[in-house]
């Protein structure tokens, strides 16, 4: 289950309001593929049980972060974009949808 948010942006995608900037910021009719996936993808954050979960389908790639990210995990939305967390027994904290690179 998600306990807490980074930002309001990612939370805003996660109840399924489309933030302003989100818009102004991608290509026009990327924006809602984009939305789309990243909204799944946190909706599979709040159902997961263990971190583990988060391994099907492979195609998220979850990844364990390290360096000043250490504690982190990261799955892909696609090649630029990621949402990170860190995982606590059955949650999720500071979970934030973000441009990695």
């Amino acid at each position: 289950m998600i306990r807490s948010f980074a930002d309001k942006n990612t939370e805003k995608v996660f109840y399924g309001e489309m933030p302003k900037g989100f818009q102004s910021e991608l290509p026009k009719g990327f924006q809602s593929e984009l939305f789309g996936r990243a909204r799944r993808i946190l909706n599979r954050i709040e159902a997961a049980h263990d971190v583990t979960d988060l391994r099907v389908p492979p195609s998220m790639r979850l990844e364990k972060l390290t360096g000043d990210r250490k504690g982190f995990w990261s799955v892909r939305v696609n090649d630029q974009f990621r949402i990170t967390f860190k995982f606590k027994g059955n949650d999720a904290f500071e979970v934030k949808f973000e441009d990695y690179h």
